[in-house]
């Protein structure tokens, strides 16, 4: 979205993407206030989401590596019941 010219009610004005048309000396300041805001709540919301698959990543990372290891360092099954010694 970005910052464009608008009308109502046959004034000009500004409006941020297909927001509200803001007429007045101050227009152009409301509708550049109004991007900001929403562009800085979407930046919010993936900065959230980067931080949540980034610590997902470092939680399932060691997890992964630490069952391939005890899982490698596991002694063979046996088959069967085990024999008594004698």
């Amino acid at each position: 979205m970005s910052l464009q010219q608008c009308t109502v009610d046959g004034k000009a004005g500004w409006q941020w993407g297909n927001g509200k048309c803001h007429t007045g000396r101050t227009g152009k300041e409301r509708a550049e206030t109004e991007g900001s805001t929403e562009l800085g709540e979407v930046l919010h919301d993936l900065i959230e989401v980067v931080k949540e698959k980034q610590v997902k990543a470092k939680v399932s990372a060691p997890k992964t590596e630490a069952v391939k290891t005890v899982v490698a360092e596991a002694p063979p099954k046996r088959r069967g019941p085990a024999k008594k010694k004698t």
